[in-house]
């Protein structure tokens, strides 16, 4: 005889204002507590084994809110004006402490590339096809971390833009 997972319910505990919000949520989009428990817990937990932590979580949903900001006021200009109006809005949204992670971030979703790990060392690299492509995000990256408090390194070898950081 085997046993209907999907049907199989467990305990749950949370703290009474979290299971207030979370019922007042479902609620207004019409939901059960239940459903939209089970949905989150099921998506963090992918998040989770994919090596997401649960701030880095919260930091990806700043810089995907953050992006957003950004394509709504459409900045005009050079490479160095988008660069600082993306790190004026991180200065807004993200608390100095977490810049270094959302910068990283930011530019692996911008770049559709992912960073790596190595201890406390994270780094990630772009490559470009021409040295004019190269020289605006160089451009590009410097102003940003200069609008930012972030403690990020920048490398430049030919055509590779190297960013780096060995705090957590």
């Amino acid at each position: 005889m085997s046993v209907n997972t999907s049907n199989s319910r467990a305990p749950c505990v949370m703290r009474s204002d979290v299971y207030e919000d979370l019922k007042n949520y479902a609620e207004s989009i019409g939901m059960k507590v239940y459903t939209l428990t089970n949905m989150l817990v099921e998506t963090s937990l992918k998040m989770l084994k994919e090596g997401i932590s649960p701030n880095e979580m919260y930091i990806l949903y700043r810089v995907l809110d953050t992006l957003t900001r950004l394509v709504e006021i459409k900045p005009k200009g050079s490479w160095r004006e988008l660069g600082r109006a993306l790190g004026t809005i991180l200065n807004g949204m993200v608390e100095e402490k977490d810049l270094n992670i959302a910068i990283m971030k930011t530019l692996e979703i911008i770049a559709m590339t992912k960073g790596s790990k190595l201890g406390t060392k994270t780094s990630i690299q772009f490559m470009f096809f021409n040295e004019s492509d190269a020289n605006e995000f160089e451009e590009f990256v410097t102003s940003l971390l200069e609008t930012t408090k972030a403690k990020l390194n920048v490398e430049r070898i030919s055509n590779v833009i190297k960013l780096s950081s060995s705090l957590p």
